[in-house]
């Protein structure tokens, strides 16, 4: 959930702004009354608000695009030889 996006604010918001923009979503009718308070929850937590900050500074989009998500193939693993090479003399 992009609390900026349900919102549609940046993130150089004040309090005021966020109150204001949770007023004009619900007029939008675009999200859920629930995301929408979800979304002023988040962003009037000054925790929850650095951490969606974070998140939308880093754009992590080309990365996912650009790696290959699919688990490798299993290949039949070797049977394991016992090395004794360390064994105690008795």
């Amino acid at each position: 959930m992009n609390p900026y996006k349900i919102l549609n604010i940046n993130s150089n918001v004040t309090k005021a702004d966020i109150i204001l923009s949770v007023t004009t979503a619900m007029r939008a009718r675009k999200y859920s009354a629930d995301k929408i308070a979800r979304a002023q929850k988040e962003l009037l937590n000054p925790i929850s608000k650095a951490a969606h900050d974070f998140i939308q500074f880093l754009d992590i989009e080309p990365f996912l695009k650009a790696i290959d998500l699919t688990p490798p193939k299993q290949t039949p693993s070797r049977a394991i030889e016992r090395l004794s090479l360390f064994d105690e003399k008795m």
